[in-house]
C-alpha cells in the first residue's frame, strides 16, 4: 500500500513515465539492431562471390573438356573450335566478375591465387588460339595442367566462403538468440509497468468509489436519522422555513394555504428501554416511524424524527384528523 502511494505521487508517475520511456527505446533499439545483424547475414549468405566462384569451376571444366575432345579427334575442328571459342568467352567474362567482386572486399590468399592461375588459363588459350593449336595433345595438357590448379584454389576458396557462411549463420544465430532474451525481459519490464499502472487505476477507482460513498453518507446522515430513516430535525427546519416563506408570498397573492403541525412524543418510552432493552426500543420506534411515514404520504406532507422518541409532522390542514 505504501509503495503504491507513493508509485501514485507526482515523483512516482514521473520515474514510473521515464522508466517506460527508456525500455522503450531499447526495445525499438534491439529491434533495430537484429534486423542490421539479419541484414549482415544476408548480405553474406546472398553474396556474389561464391555464386560466381563456383560457375567458374562450371566455365573451366567446358574449357579443358572441348580442348580433351579435341586432343583424342587429334585436331580441332569448325565446331570444337566454335565451341571452345565461346567457352572461352565465357570464362573470361565470369573470371572479369569475379575479380571486380574480389576488389571490393577483402579476399583470402586462395582466392587471389584461384583468380591468377584463371587468368593464365584464360591467357594459354588465347595464345594456342592465335598460333591456330597446332599440337591439341600438348596443349590440352598444359591446359589441364594450369586449369587443375586453378580448380584446386576455387575450390578451397569456395570452402572459406562457405566457413565464412557458417559462422556468419552461427553468429547471426547467438546475436538474435541474444536479442530474443532483452525482448522476453523488455516484455516482461513493459508487463510489470503496465500491471503497475493498473493498480494505480484501479486504486484510484476503489478510492473515488469510495469518497463518492462516504460523501453520499455523510450528506444522508446530515438531514436523515440513521435509525429509522425519517428526514432529522436539520431537514424538518429547513423545510418549515422554506414552506412559511413560500407560504406568505401565496398569502400576499391572496392564494394562501393551510398546514398543520403535528408533534408527537411516544410517553413512558424510557420504561420499554428499561424492561426490554434498546434493541425493543428501536424496534418500536422503527414502527412507529414507518406508520409516521406512511400518513405523511398518504397525504402529501411531511415527517421527521426530532430527537429520541420525539416525531413530527407536517400536514394539509384539509386532511388533518
Amino acid at each position: 500500500s505504501r509503495l503504491l502511494d507513493g508509485l501514485a505521487s507526482r515523483f512516482g508517475v514521473t520515474v514510473l513515465a521515464t522508466f517506460f520511456a527508456l525500455i522503450s527505446a531499447t526495445g525499438i533499439l534491439y529491434v533495430a539492431r537484429s534486423t542490421d545483424l539479419l541484414d549482415d547475414a544476408r548480405r553474406i549468405i546472398d553474396g556474389p562471390s561464391i555464386r560466381n566462384g563456383a560457375i567458374s569451376v562450371s566455365d573451366l571444366y567446358r574449357v579443358t573438356s572441348i580442348a580433351n575432345l579435341a586432343a583424342a579427334q587429334g585436331e580441332f575442328d569448325d565446331e570444337l573450335l566454335r565451341d571452345f571459342e565461346v567457352a572461352l568467352d565465357i570464362l573470361f567474362v565470369r573470371t572479369d566478375t569475379l575479380e571486380r567482386i574480389m576488389q571490393q572486399n577483402d579476399v583470402p590468399e586462395e582466392g587471389l591465387q584461384a583468380l591468377s592461375q584463371l587468368w593464365e588459363v584464360i591467357e594459354l588459350a588465347d595464345t594456342a588460339l592465335a598460333g591456330g593449336v597446332g599440337e591439341p595433345v600438348a596443349f590440352s595438357r598444359a591446359l589441364d595442367e594450369t586449369a587443375a590448379g586453378a580448380h584446386s584454389h576455387l575450390i578451397r576458396y569456395l570452402e572459406d566462403k562457405h566457413n565464412d557462411q557458417a559462422a556468419a549463420f552461427s553468429g547471426t544465430a547467438a546475436s538474435l538468440g541474444e536479442m530474443s532474451r532483452r525482448h522476453s525481459t523488455f516484455i516482461a519490464l513493459n508487463l510489470l509497468v503496465a500491471t503497475t499502472a493498473l493498480c494505480l487505476l484501479r486504486r484510484e477507482v476503489v478510492a473515488r468509489r469510495q469518497r463518492s460513498a462516504a460523501e453520499g453518507r455523510v450528506a444522508y446522515l446530515a438531514y436523515h436519522d440513521s435509525l429509522t430513516g425519517l428526514h432529522n430535525r436539520a431537514w424538518f427546519t429547513d423545510r418549515l422555513e422554506e414552506l412559511f416563506d413560500r407560504s406568505e408570498g401565496v398569502r400576499q397573492a391572496g392564494l394562501g394555504r393551510r398546514w398543520s403541525l403535528v408533534y408527537l412524543d411516544l410517553d413512558e418510552f424510557k420504561q420499554i428501554n428499561d424492561l426490554h432493552g434498546h434493541q425493543a426500543g428501536d424496534a418500536v420506534l422503527c414502527r412507529v416511524s414507518e406508520v409516521v411515514r406512511r400518513i405523511s404520504e398518504e397525504h402529501g406532507g411531511f415527517a421527521a424524527r426530532l430527537a429520541g422518541d420525539e416525531f413530527a409532522l407536517l400536514l394539509p390542514l384539509s386532511h388533518h384528523r
